[in-house]
């Protein structure tokens, strides 16, 4: 929970991060612990002499729960997201990843629950596909 990482299979960590699977070294826990910030819902972490077990709640079995989502409809993320259409007409997956800092994975998740939920618009497909505002959004 302090931040500090000993790799124990240095060269199993390697691989991981060569084939994409992490994004770097012992962050995974803090990215985990991040994204429940928003949720009343909180992961459980037990710790032993040699190992952890980490237990994540669902937050996708029912309505939303987020705090800032009953307050004001969006989570912190996805006002991060309708922040860069301040500055551009349309956005891409790729912007999503740098401005917010997640995964390509957590990326096409978060656009595709906004594509859901009437936020966003998809325009395009496959390579070319863009994110924009749909008509009268504010």
């Amino acid at each position: 929970m302090l931040g500090v990482s000993a790799l124990r299979t240095p060269n199993l960590a390697n691989v991981f991060y060569r084939l994409k699977l992490i994004e770097a070294y012992g962050t995974g826990i803090q990215k985990v612990l991040e994204c429940y910030a928003d949720y009343d819902a909180e992961p459980v972490v037990e710790v032993s002499d040699n190992a952890f077990k980490i237990t994540l709640p669902s937050v996708n079995a029912s309505a939303p729960t987020s705090r800032k989502a009953k307050a004001e409809g969006l989570s912190a993320r996805e006002r991060r997201v309708l922040q860069l259409f301040e500055n551009a007409q349309f956005i891409v997956r790729k912007d999503v990843e740098h401005a917010i800092g997640v995964s390509q994975a957590t990326a096409i998740v978060l656009l595709r629950e906004m594509v859901e939920r009437g936020v966003l618009q998809k325009s395009g497909s496959g390579r070319k596909l863009k994110y924009i505002r749909p008509n009268g959004a504010p």
